[in-house]
């Protein structure tokens, strides 16, 4: 008798680099509907708790969570800005493309026949909605044939959030010496 673990599925599910985000999605919810329920901790580090919850609510919220994240990250909105990096297909290695797009289409457009070769990670900023020097983004990673394997959200430093912390450093490695 072979006993699975919803919990190691989950994870399996989630490193699997041949899924799209959509496939894992799908498996996730499925996943959800058929096994049985297990208790897991769920870890916040911004406010050091942790929470006892049930693993089938926690990956359907996720599942909730990303179609919201991608829903934000294809919206056309003002004051955005979109910038793409390309793995280039014949050394593997990443390159950033120049060129900011104010909307997913020109994005697209500006990048050519790259997204059509290659595995492009496109992030959207959001300049004008930012908190103590820290700045929205959504990111969003494709596959070489343009499918969606992963997105994600972070509050990135602004320039001069980064370039005070670099100061702050450079002041205290000074200090220390």
């Amino acid at each position: 008798m072979c006993e699975f673990s919803a919990k190691k599925l989950a994870r399996k599910i989630a490193a699997d680099p041949s899924m799209t985000l959509h496939e894992k999605q799908r498996a996730w919810l499925e996943l959800a509907n058929v096994l049985p329920d297990e208790r897991v901790s769920a870890d916040d580090i911004d406010l050091g708790t942790t929470e006892e919850t049930g693993l089938c609510d926690l990956l359907r919220s996720y599942v909730a969570e990303l179609n919201r994240l991608e829903e934000a990250f294809f919206a056309d909105e003002p004051d955005v800005v979109y910038l793409a990096e390309y793995q280039d297909p014949e050394t593997g290695e990443w390159r950033s493309w120049y060129y900011p797009a104010l909307s997913w289409k020109d994005c697209i457009s500006s990048l050519g026949g790259f997204a059509e070769h290659c595995r492009i990670t496109v992030t959207k900023f959001f300049p004008k909605q930012f908190e103590g020097g820290f700045m929205k983004e959504i990111t969003a990673e494709l596959n070489e044939s343009g499918t969606l394997t992963a997105i994600y959200t972070r509050m990135g430093p602004t320039f001069p959030a980064w370039r005070d912390l670099q100061w702050q450093m450079e002041a205290l490695q000074k200090q220390q010496a």
